[in-house]
């Protein structure tokens, strides 16, 4: 499916949020967000689990984001040859 625009960074950086998200929560409200808490008092961010879960979302987005701007870039670059 090809993305033009602002489109080809903010679909996977959208997607990948969300997904990280949902997952992290899924996956941490199942020990009471115990590890998430002592990982978020570590990088100082006020042992908010919830807060945690949301930075390492948009790490994650951003990561998606940059790759498929990458991708697409070379996708251009391979079929302008």
């Amino acid at each position: 499916m090809p993305l033009k625009k602002g489109a080809v960074f903010f679909v996977p950086f959208l997607a990948i949020l969300l997904y990280w998200v949902v997952h992290c929560f899924i996956l941490s409200s199942a020990n009471d967000f115990i590890l998430a808490k002592k990982v978020s008092q570590l990088l100082q961010i006020g042992g908010n689990p919830y807060l945690l879960i949301l930075v390492t979302g948009i790490v994650g987005g951003l990561a998606a984001g940059i790759s498929a701007v990458f991708g697409k870039q070379i996708s251009t670059f391979a079929n302008n040859k």
